[in-house]
């Protein structure tokens, strides 16, 4: 991400990590908050070793990891981590972890500087335990409490636990943790900011950049039954608008798809290729990157019938016109800074074609996939994807990707480009 775009760039993140099953998780999380501009500490406690090691933390944040109550690096580090920090979260939280923040027990790193946090930093609690324990009397008490003391929880949600168990207790995503950081941290000053006096030093900008996605296949009527459609689903959108939470953005979502997004994504229901065309350019000035991943019709019924069309009138033909250019119009209509991306999706021909387009829509970057493949067919989990940008000769190639895992790749090669032109 541009370093301009950094919104946690100036805040120390406190992440302590006790033994749930999904500490790997938390490896994640880490790693986007250091990518998000923050200085990140982590805290293990002892049994959380077991899972993930602290070589493995010390590696992507922004200090070694603490997980020795004892190791003091000449300070007494349970009682400053808490107080250096400018929010803390607790990922994952054990039922014991709750516990011992509940009723303030301090018998390990974690805990102790728990217990040392002064009252106005705000704490994130991401539990994750199995279902019986997260619905214990017990630890509904001790959440109730700390909700009580304007702790923050996100999470536990339902899906598959340790044993093979699906119940309520899965750890939140990783995007949806992303998301309630840079909520919490909106309209607070770093302390580093800060002189003794409490006075600014310096002005710290909160810039949090805005990703507009488009996702689905568009549906143009005919009469009020039928309509004409494509074989997209939207994954590829819908994966783009989750990784952009967890990389950072605020993300408009513009979708004719039927598949979850989740709270965090700003989402807009369309169907028609007119209705997406209006809210892209409705939403267009507040977007820093716009990605058009929808697969937009290039035609439609010249005149919708008002009634069913009866299938003994046996129609010779239906009249069509084509549809609103979307993407022209954004790379015509954007502000100058924007970021333009296109999606090209072809069954023969495919570099040459991509080419026409990347360069015909004059965008800043076009991933192209052939749907004739079985790994990158509308519907398939997997996509082949090349990527063509101004600053190479020839299109990127990458390797055949889940969905999930090729927005990232996605938005990485955009912030590199973004990065480039700054």
């Amino acid at each position: 991400m541009n370093e301009l775009d950094q919104p946690l760039k100036g805040f120390k993140i406190l992440v302590c990590v006790s033994a749930s099953i999904s500490a790997y998780k938390s490896v994640v999380l880490v790693r986007y908050l250091v990518k998000l501009g923050a200085f990140v500490s982590v805290a293990l406690t002892p049994s959380a070793t077991r899972f993930v090691g602290a070589a493995t933390f010390s590696a992507l944040a922004s200090e070694p990891a603490y997980d020795d109550l004892w190791d003091n690096r000449g300070a007494i580090s349970h009682t400053t981590l808490g107080k250096a920090s400018d929010l803390i979260v607790v990922c994952p939280a054990t039922a014991s972890t709750i516990a011992k923040m509940a009723n303030g027990y301090a018998d390990d790193i974690v805990s102790s500087a728990l217990l040392c946090t002064p009252k106005e930093t705000p704490v994130i609690v991401v539990p994750a335990m199995h279902e019986e324990m997260f619905e214990h009397v017990a630890t509904q008490e001790n959440i109730d409490r700390l909700k009580s003391r304007s702790i923050d929880f996100v999470g536990p949600e339902l899906g598959e636990l340790a044993g093979g168990d699906i119940g309520k207790g899965r750890l939140a995503e990783t995007a949806k943790i992303v998301d309630r950081v840079l909520i919490k941290l909106e309209n607070v000053t770093p302390k580093d900011t800060l002189s003794a006096n409490g006075d600014k030093t310096e002005t710290v900008s909160f810039k949090r950049p805005v990703l507009l996605v488009t996702a689905g296949g568009t549906r143009e009527p005919i009469d009020t039954v039928r309509v004409i459609a494509n074989r997209s689903t939207g994954k590829m959108g819908h994966a783009l608008s989750k990784a952009g939470i967890a990389s950072g953005y605020k993300v408009i979502l513009i979708t004719t798809s039927d598949l979850p997004s989740g709270e965090d994504v700003e989402r807009i229901q369309v169907e028609t290729s007119d209705e997406m065309y209006n809210e892209v350019l409705a939403n267009l000035e507040r977007a820093d990157v716009v990605i058009m991943a929808a697969a937009v019709a290039d035609f439609k019924a010249k005149e919708i019938s008002l009634t069913k069309l009866k299938r003994k009138e046996a129609l010779e033909s239906i009249d069509l016109v084509p549809t609103n250019d979307i993407l022209e119009a954004v790379v015509s209509k954007k502000n100058s800074d924007t970021f333009v991306v296109g999606f090209a999706a072809e069954s023969e021909n495919l570099l040459t074609n991509a080419k026409s387009k990347f360069e015909s829509k004059r965008l800043d970057l076009l991933v192209a996939n052939d749907i004739s493949r079985t790994e990158s067919q509308f519907g398939s989990d997997t996509n082949k994807v090349w990527v063509f940008d101004h600053s190479k000769s020839s299109p990127l190639e990458l390797d055949v990707l889940p969905k999930e895992a090729l927005a990232f790749e996605i938005l990485e090669i955009i912030e590199t480009n973004r990065a480039a032109t700054n």
